[in-house]
């Protein structure tokens, strides 16, 4: 890939100053919508604008990653115009942006940061990044690597195993995390650009009808879109996430048009969006003072 001027017949997907999951999702910047129609077109070039950003989540970072690998596969000449704010653009050479994308060439410095979890593109489980999760966890939330290798085994592995199961995405996908001090909090994102929720479970599930069913239904234990698996449980994964966090933290799950939400006190929010994300995202946004707290519990880690 390099950085080139933009020539009228390239596609042009233009990211806004702040790319965060609401910009994206609620605000109606058109980016959703154009990326999908870009899959369906013949283009040939297809320019990635990111001048203007300020402010990048993990959500954002994943999914600017996987959109550029989606047109790579295709043979699309891909282009990138790298972040003006330099602390934007040092994040994304900390985080590993680089090492998955070569700019112009150019060796990019990476200097991995305590806060941050290495943007990786999975295409299985990965017991080596499984373990920087481990470390990220219990260095940010300061809690023992026991309690936090728990977390993960228990939690996130399953849910990493659903996209290698169930989306059938040609990328496998991406996932990265970030510790946010001043929010008292600990963000992970996993992104594919699979089926969907939906796609996958209407056929064992045809009651099924709408993203949003489909997204509240995954969450219920044993609901999954395999019938039998030599004898294992299915359909654990986002659910145990789900109790975890219940008093802890967030989590949203976005799968084409469905958007759901479990706040920090259980309750649910669901939406139909007018944009649809191919795929599926799961956003886990922890308290990271309700992270350390658990230790001391009597009832110990999965106590209510």
């Amino acid at each position: 890939m390099n950085e080139t001027a933009v020539e009228e017949t390239t596609i042009v997907l233009k990211f806004p100053s702040q790319c965060s999951l609401s910009t994206l999702i609620f605000a109606q910047s058109g980016l959703l919508s154009e990326f999908n129609a870009s899959l369906s077109s013949s283009c040939k070039k297809i320019f990635f604008n990111c001048e203007e950003i300020q402010f990048i989540r993990p959500f954002c970072a994943n999914l600017l990653s996987a959109m550029m690998l989606s047109h790579l596969k295709r043979g699309t000449a891909v282009f990138i115009k790298i972040p003006h704010d330099q602390s934007v653009l040092n994040y994304l050479k900390d985080l590993g942006f680089f090492d998955e994308f070569v700019i112009n060439q150019e060796k990019v410095t990476c200097t991995p940061r305590s806060t941050s979890v290495a943007l990786k593109k999975l295409e299985s489980v990965d017991g080596t990044y499984l373990g920087n999760i481990t470390e990220w966890l219990s260095y940010n939330a300061n809690i023992p690597s026991q309690v936090a290798q728990d977390l993960v085994s228990i939690n996130l592995l399953e849910a990493i195993n659903n996209v290698f199961d169930h989306s059938q995405s040609e990328i496998g996908c991406y996932v990265s995390a970030q510790a946010y001090h001043r929010e008292n909090r600990l963000i992970l994102s996993i992104l594919d650009l699979g089926i969907g929720l939906f796609s996958s479970l209407k056929t064992v599930h045809p009651e099924i009808k709408t993203d949003t069913e489909a997204i509240s239904r995954a969450v219920l234990e044993g609901v999954s879109s395999k019938r039998t698996v030599e004898k294992k449980v299915r359909g654990v994964g986002l659910t145990n996430i789900s109790g975890f966090l219940k008093g802890r933290g967030e989590m949203e799950i976005i799968s084409y048009q469905g958007y759901w939400k479990q706040q920090r006190d259980g309750a649910i929010v669901i939406r139909d969006l007018s944009c649809s994300l191919r795929g599926t995202c799961v956003n886990l946004s922890i308290d990271k003072q309700s992270v350390l707290e658990i230790v001391d519990l009597d009832e110990g880690i999965w106590g209510e």
